[in-house]
This record gives structure tokens, sequence and C-alpha cells, in this order.
């Protein structure tokens, strides 16, 4: 995809989650982890940089 269509389908992913419950995606970022000390849970997500790398945007994930 070029970058117009990255962006095109990143934002549609932002506004309609729930359309994307049980796909799989393929994604190119940076993966980071993360822990609530106070109930356990464990945190996925990713940080996306867009093509001109100016606006970077988080997604997280199960």
């Amino acid at each position: 995809m070029n970058k117009d269509m990255v962006y095109a389908a990143f934002y549609q992913l932002m506004v309609e989650p729930d359309k994307y419950i049980g796909k799989t995606l393929c994604i190119d970022g940076l993966y980071y982890t993360g822990q609530n000390e106070k109930t356990g849970t464990y945190y996925h997500y990713s940080i996306i940089k867009d093509a001109l790398a100016c606006c970077s945007q988080g997604l997280e994930f199960v």
C-alpha cells in the first residue's frame, strides 16, 4: 500500500474498531507491553509511524 492507503486503512481501524474484531492484522511498528501493578493486567500495544514519521499512532491489542 502507498502511504495514503496505509493512513486511510489505519484511520478506518480507529474509527470503526468493531469491524475488526476476530480479524488478523499485520502491522509494522514498535511493540511494547506493560502491566498494571494493582490488577496484574498486561497490556500489549504497538506504535505505528506514518510515512513522514511525524504522526505516530498507538494501537492496543489483545
